[in-house]
């Protein structure tokens, strides 16, 4: 039951922060606020996993950041949504644009988490 609870606070604040930080981007173009939490998540989740591997954590914290908070930040369900409606309404280059970057861009950033990652546990030895 705790980890329920655990993964449900973390959702509630990983909906929260993806909400402000959707609202501090410009959606003028194409959906840049989800791009923007997306790459985030993934640089994130990059940085968080190897850290927190080193560290003793409960099965309850781990299952907040990684279930909760970074499943409701991240949005790949508002990527594909957008990305759809953009093909429907025959916007072929942006949705190119979307799908290219969200998904390079996102592994690159889980291996610019990792680096970061192993940058900084070295620096702690």
């Amino acid at each position: 039951m705790l980890k329920l609870i655990a993964i449900i606070s973390g959702g509630a604040l990983g909906a929260l922060a993806r909400y402000l930080v959707g609202g501090l981007v410009d959606n003028s173009i194409w959906p840049i606020p989800t791009l923007t939490v997306n790459m985030i998540g993934c640089f994130v989740i990059g940085l968080l996993l190897p850290i927190t591997s080193r560290m003793v954590i409960s099965p309850e914290l781990h299952s907040m950041i990684f279930i909760g908070f970074l499943g409701a930040f991240t949005t790949f369900s508002t990527f594909a949504l957008e990305t759809t409606n953009l093909i429907r309404t025959n916007q072929w280059i942006p949705a190119i644009i979307n799908i290219v970057v969200s998904n390079i861009g996102g592994v690159l950033m889980v291996v610019l988490g990792l680096i970061t990652a192993k940058a900084l546990l070295h620096l702690i030895r």
